[in-house]
């Protein structure tokens, strides 16, 4: 018979494997400064010139993530031990809040690597186990309202009539905070799912935002309310055929742009040294207190996410400049974390600026940004000892504490077969390319040209050609994820559905936005959104059919827009019927995506 476990050695051992983490991530975070240090000034990081900077910083931090190896495991580890070996057996019992810290640390790591459904799960567990944190219960309410999950808005708005938080006063900050959220929430939870409602919600809403934009308090919790607040205001007109005589909505850019600037102001403070070139970031720090780390967490992805959405806003309404700089100042707050998921939101949304617009600053910067997402998932330095973020076979060595604890985990979600690209014909390689356009150039030159074949024309059309077989020679370099592939970037990819989907429209990008590449990114779509099923319905109970995640759905729409445009300016042959029947298809999967993804719809 098996000896029993003792929760509280299992409890350590999850403790050291998220302390390993935060060493390992503190680590990479001072190696990348160090960089930064040498190649920028303040008045450079929002410079569209700046990328080749940014591409050498790009260098040192892959390289320094090859040295550490995959990072992520760990988290992961710790992930596995609480969910499965302590919380079933803890839940209940009468010392629970001893062990309440354990997943408010999960949740916070989490957090900021974008996993959001298991940091709700988290997050969710730290709550039972000690509710009188009303600053959980804040974030609770809040992510539940950026996600778009109003099942687990509706649990939080539950717990909070069950238990409302007891006053200690009119200085009581937290509790008015906690208050406002919860007001805010039940309001836009029903202005989503009560169509009869929605004018009636859609004025109050209106009116806590315009009360709490009064409050001139330079607080964390003003600030926080307030890009609350705003982010909503900044949802509504989405709402198609919503209108009311007598309501006038904020608008909707201001209200983002509002937002954007309260979430910079919270993180700038909770997070000394993320916007500026010459202070260290106090990470291991700010990970000594729980409650402070999963602050710290929540802001930056709150950030993050708020900027992306505000860079695509800013490009969609032609505001190019203002965008990119967004873009730029996304990446260097990115790369100073150290986090792969967020380097890759801002790569990616800098690569898609510059393949959307003419302007010739930012065409001509394109090859640094397709460079600088190579480097992101390249395979150069997969001779380090430990593998990393290129492709390796050989696995890491494991890292145990005890007896009880595993060697290995699971993976909570399985490997789908289809998450491979579409295979592509082998390209002959660049140089004997080349060798056989210079060949036919010198044999045009020598004889008389016909009609419309000068060898200038010959010419003209050998660069072309070169310039297309070196992009295509160039994609053929970008690391494809594998379930067979040990390297850091699959194994992150194969438990963090949003960095999957972030690595797919890397792909889409890199390729130029390409049939094949949509089509990878429709096929990818379906399979990571049946993969995250697993960890929605653990946070959202069996009973609930879970959407796809909202992100994904309008990054899923954003690639079909682009590739359908691109589509009909190449003039395309209405008759080629494998080419009809993908549009048909990538048509009807946005459509269906929008229908759910835009977060006022759900």
């Amino acid at each position: 018979m098996p000896a029993a476990i003792d929760h509280r050695v299992v409890y350590n051992n999850c403790i050291q494997y998220l302390e390993l983490y935060i060493n390992d991530l503190a680590a990479i975070q001072d190696e990348v400064f160090n960089v930064f240090k040498e190649q920028f000034k303040l008045e450079q990081i929002c410079e569209p010139t700046s990328s080749p900077k940014y591409l050498t910083v790009m260098s040192k931090f892959v390289a320094v993530c090859a040295e550490r190896g995959d990072i992520y495991k760990n988290v992961m580890k710790c992930y596995t031990l609480w969910k499965d070996k302590l919380e079933p057996h803890v839940k209940d019992c009468s010392k629970k809040h001893m062990y309440a810290v354990l997943p408010l640390r999960l949740a916070a790591c989490f957090f900021l690597n974008g996993d959001y459904y298991k940091a709700l799960l988290c997050l969710r567990h730290s709550i039972r186990l000690e509710h009188k944190s009303l600053a959980l219960r804040i974030m609770a309410l809040r992510w539940s309202v950026y996600l778009g999950e109003w099942e687990m808005l509706e649990m939080a708005l539950e717990f909070e009539k069950l238990k409302p938080p007891k006053s200690a006063g009119d200085n009581d900050s937290v509790t008015a905070q906690l208050l406002f959220a919860t007001e805010i929430a039940k309001n836009f939870l029903d202005f989503n799912r009560d169509h009869k409602s929605r004018p009636i919600c859609a004025k109050r809403i209106l009116e806590l935002t315009n009360e709490i934009n009064a409050d001139t308090r330079t607080t964390f919790h003003t600030f926080e309310s307030q890009l609350f607040a705003n982010w909503i205001c900044s949802q509504l007109p989405k709402v198609g055929n919503f209108r009311v005589d007598d309501l006038e909505f904020l608008d909707s850019f201001n209200c983002l742009h509002r937002a954007v600037s309260k979430a910079e102001g919270v993180m700038k403070n909770r997070v000394n040294g993320i916007q500026k070139e010459n202070v260290q970031l106090e990470f291991k720090k700010a990970a000594t207190d729980p409650t402070d780390f999963m602050k710290v967490c929540s802001s930056v992805a709150e950030c993050c996410d708020i900027r992306r959405d505000y860079s695509i806003e800013l490009l969609n309404v032609g505001l190019i400049g203002d965008s990119a700089a967004n873009c730029q100042l996304g990446l260097w707050g990115a790369l100073r974390t150290g986090v792969l998921f967020r380097t890759q939101q801002f790569v990616n949304m800098n690569t898609l600026i510059r393949l959307c617009v003419v302007h010739p600053d930012f065409k001509n910067d394109l090859p640094n940004c397709l460079e600088m997402m190579r480097s992101m998932y390249s395979s150069e330095y997969a001779q380090s000892k430990n593998s990393l973020f290129g492709c390796s076979k050989k696995k890491p060595a494991e890292v145990t504490f005890s007896d009880e604890a595993p060697a290995d985990i699971e993976s909570s979600l399985a490997r789908n077969a289809t998450a491979k690209s579409p295979s592509r014909a082998m390209q002959k390689s660049v140089a004997a390319s080349i060798m056989e356009s210079f060949e036919e150039l010198r044999l045009e030159s020598t004889k008389t040209p016909p009609r419309g074949r000068s060898p200038g024309r010959v010419a003209s059309k050998f660069i072309d050609s070169f310039h297309e077989l070196t992009l295509s020679e160039t994609k053929s370099y970008l690391h494809e994820l594998s379930e067979n592939c040990c390297c850091s970037v699959c194994e992150f990819c194969k438990v963090n559905y949003n960095a999957a989907f972030e690595y797919w429209f890397s792909s889409f990008l890199y390729e130029s936005m390409s049939d094949a590449a949509i089509q990878a990114v429709e096929e990818n779509f379906h399979a990571i959104r049946a993969q995250v099923a697993v960890e929605q319905r653990a946070v959202l109970g069996k009973k609930v059919k879970p959407r796809p995640p909202t992100t994904m759905c309008e990054t899923l729409a954003m690639c079909a827009v682009r590739w359908l445009r691109r589509l009909e300016d190449s003039s395309w042959d209405r008759e080629n019927a494998k080419l009809k029947a993908l549009r048909d298809g990538v048509v009807k999967s946005a459509l269906k995506a929008s229908g759910v993804g835009v977060r006022v719809h759900r």
